[in-house]
Parts: C-alpha cells; structure tokens; sequence
C-alpha cells in the first residue's frame, strides 16, 4: 500500500509542479508579452513593477461595458425547473454542472436573470470563496447564479480572452488577497473589482498573447490529465487489493 500512496503522491506533485508551470506562463505573457527584448517602463506600482513600453495601467471599470453578481435573493428549491449555480460551478473549462444541483422555479430563474447576465461570451468570475477562478461563458442560454459569481462584460478596448488571463495572474492575485473581506468565505464586492488595476497592452498584442496562452495552456492542461487518470487508476488499483485482503483471496505475508 505503501508504494501505492507514494506512487499517487509523485503524481500528484508533478501535476502541481504543472500548474506552477502554467501560472509562470500566464504571468510572464499578461505582464511582458511575447517579446524577449521590449522596452520596459517602471508601472509606479511596486506589486506590479516593470511592464512594457506602450501597455497602459488603469481601472478594471475602463475596459468594462457591464460589471455584476449574481443574486442576492433566497429562493425555494424544487426538485425540477431551473439550475440556481454558484462559484463551485466554475471552472477554467467553462460551466460543470452535476447531476444534484439547487433547481428553482422558472418564475424566480426568470426574474434573476432578467437583468441580461450572464450572456455568451461574458467573463465569469468567482467572487466569493475560491476568488479568482474564472471561465469564459460559453452558453446561448444565460444561467441563473448567486452572488459568488461576478459577470464581466468587457467593452471594445480588451478581448474577452485577454481578460480571462488577466484575470488568473498574479497582479490580480494580489489585489484579490488585499481587498478580500475575511468572514466564513472571503468575498470582494463589486466596487471593489470595478477599481482593481490592471494592465493594457495594444489590441493586437492582446489577441496574439491570448493566442500563445490557449496553445500553451492547453499543451499543459493535457499532461495534467494524463497524470489525474493515473491516480484514478492507482485509486482503482489500491481499492481492488484492499477488497482482495478482506474477502481472503490474497493473504498478508508474515
């Protein structure tokens, strides 16, 4: 068993070892580009540092057409209707939803999302509890949410894209860990996430970062789900030799 336990370990260390890797990535590319040899300019922000010669640093609120959260409100479950999701639903791949999530009434799921959010393409983003953690909302359907998930709606001066990496940096990172109110779940509010600072590079830049991220990201995300299947496999493996020592089909030495 031992050996068992230590193989999963070892696996699991190289998936987070991947991750590591992958935040690397992330940050170099939203926070210097693709160009080894830019012209650096001092951003005046010691959490920020040095950026590119041309990026701008400004507001959140700036590249924003539309900034909200979920619902505030309590609602009646029922066992059919619609799916009320939360920030647990959030993942980088885009929306999962399980087999028992809270349902309720078409009238009230009618009434939450009449406020137009979220619609395809916006930026969702969990604001309580797991803060930071976002997807690109890839749906025709809006979805009805509580208030742990914020919609970003981003305006002509960012790609949806660029945000979404954005906003898994390490600059945002930061300002989620000084601006998070501390109680049972730590949460920030939305006149909080309107002001984060953020940096800009040129439209097109944007598009080509966004581009190297996905193939790289993606590339990662690969290897990381080869090594999520092998310790499902060893799971597998370490439950079928337990259940063999305890029906008797195989005997403890010594």
């Amino acid at each position: 068993m031992a050996k068992i336990d230590a193989a999963i370990a070892q696996q699991q260390k190289m998936i987070d070892l991947l991750n590591e890797r992958k935040q690397i990535i992330i940050n170099k590319a939203v926070t210097r580009g693709l160009n080894p040899n830019v012209k650096l300019k001092d951003s005046g922000i010691d959490w920020i540092g040095e950026i590119p010669d041309g990026w701008k640093q400004l507001e959140l609120k700036f590249v924003l057409k539309g900034l909200c959260d979920g619902t505030h409100g309590s609602y009646e479950r029922s066992g059919e209707g619609e799916y009320l999701l939360s920030a647990k639903n959030i993942e980088e791949s885009g929306i999962v939803i399980g087999d028992n999530e809270s349902q309720i009434s078409t009238k009230d799921y009618l009434s939450i999302i009449s406020n137009g959010y979220p619609q395809k393409g916006d930026v969702l983003l969990c604001c309580v509890g797991s803060i930071g953690k976002c997807c690109i909302y890839d749906l025709d359907k809006p979805l009805a949410f509580q208030r742990s998930v914020a919609f970003l709606r981003n305006n002509e001066c960012i790609s949806n894209t660029y945000l979404s990496y954005l906003l898994k940096s390490n600059i945002m990172k930061a300002q989620y860990e000084m601006y998070a109110r501390k109680s049972a779940q730590s949460g920030i509010y939305m006149g909080v996430i309107k002001n984060f600072i953020i940096i800009l590079p040129p439209k097109n830049n944007q598009q080509q970062i966004a581009d190297y991220l996905d193939e790289k990201c993606s590339e990662i995300d690969s290897l990381i789900a080869i090594k999520q299947q092998k310790i499902e496999e060893l799971k597998d493996y370490k439950k079928s030799v337990i259940y063999e020592y305890v029906t008797g089909k195989k005997e403890i030495n010594g």
